[in-house]
């Protein structure tokens, strides 16, 4: 037998310098093809306000609001106008809606921090509820320095009420002082939470008190519904000839504000009475104790006066 003849030294440079044939079979290529948006279900604004919107002269809404992962908050200035039921009603319709041949699942989150309702309109016991997941952010925050993210079936599992296959709950505090703990911080991390994990639509039932732990809902929010009475006046029983409309804080350039003095007085009905301007030692002053207006030379002093 032969044996074949070692390689010379110049021929192996030349393998090192020229690259080996690609033996290999070709890869299939697969080209992704563009997924088809799907639009439904979809929310229209009514007519009524379309048209109300063109009375006060401005811009039209946006007509059809997409609800595919969507966190949609609900909020009122006013209690007692029927925030809770309303996210109940949503719940109840939305998860009855399909996208892709399924039917949608709802998350509802009582963001009334301190004294959250949303068990009671469903009819529920609220436990568990947040306050059980601000207690471990606190001392996940105390022990490590920072608030961790969390994953969406320990979110689910630990602090989640399934009211039924399609409708999930995070329950509002229980307890006032409990909720005392929750800061800025914390609410930011909960709601950025909940981002991640596998609901459809998050529908969140708002405190109407405006303070830094509840504006943070509205700020994640992608939709925000405005829960008003046409006729407040009317169910308190109050002559309309007794009320004298006073707009407050109004910065000094009113154009910068989404609705002037116009737009308020025509909705109303009403010409305000008296207009305060905004003063930035209203609070200092307040502080101490003493009264802005002691500054009769001020422009708030002035208004005030009248």
């Amino acid at each position: 037998q032969t044996q074949d003849p070692k390689p010379t030294v110049a021929a192996c440079r030349k393998a090192s310098v020229e690259p080996a044939p690609d033996t290999r079979e070709p890869q299939t290529v697969i080209k992704r093809m563009p997924v088809e948006e799907n639009l439904t279900p979809m929310h229209t604004i009514n007519r009524a306000v379309r048209r109300t919107y063109k009375q006060i002269g401005l811009s039209q809404p946006v007509t059809n609001v997409s609800l595919q992962q969507q966190m949609i908050s609900v909020y009122s200035p006013k209690g007692g106008v029927g925030k809770s039921t309303i996210v109940r009603e949503l719940a109840y319709v939305l998860s009855d809606m399909k996208r892709n041949g399924r039917r949608l699942k709802i998350l509802v989150l009582d963001a009334d921090w301190e004294f959250g309702d949303v068990d009671s309109a469903f009819g529920i016991c609220p436990s568990p509820n947040v306050m059980d997941w601000v207690k471990r952010i606190c001392n996940d925050r105390e022990r490590l320095g920072y608030i961790p993210a969390y994953s969406p079936a320990d979110i689910v599992s630990r602090y989640v009420i399934e009211y039924d296959e399609q409708i999930h709950i995070l329950a509002g505090s229980d307890n006032a002082m409990e909720a005392a703990r929750l800061d800025c911080e914390i609410a930011e991390a909960i709601m950025d939470n909940l981002r991640r994990c596998d609901y459809d639509l998050i529908l969140v039932d708002n405190c109407n008190t405006l303070k830094d732990t509840t504006v943070i809902p509205l700020e994640k929010s992608d939709l925000i519904l405005l829960i008003l009475f046409l006729d407040v006046l009317s169910e308190f029983r109050i002559d309309k000839s007794n009320i004298r409309m006073v707009i407050n804080q109004v910065p000094l350039d009113d154009k910068k504000c989404e609705l002037g003095i116009s737009h308020v007085a025509r909705i109303l009905t009403m010409e305000p009475t008296c207009i305060i301007h905004t003063n930035q030692d209203a609070r200092s002053f307040a502080n101490v104790g003493e009264a802005a207006s002691s500054d009769k030379g001020s422009l708030f002093s002035k208004e005030i006066r009248t």
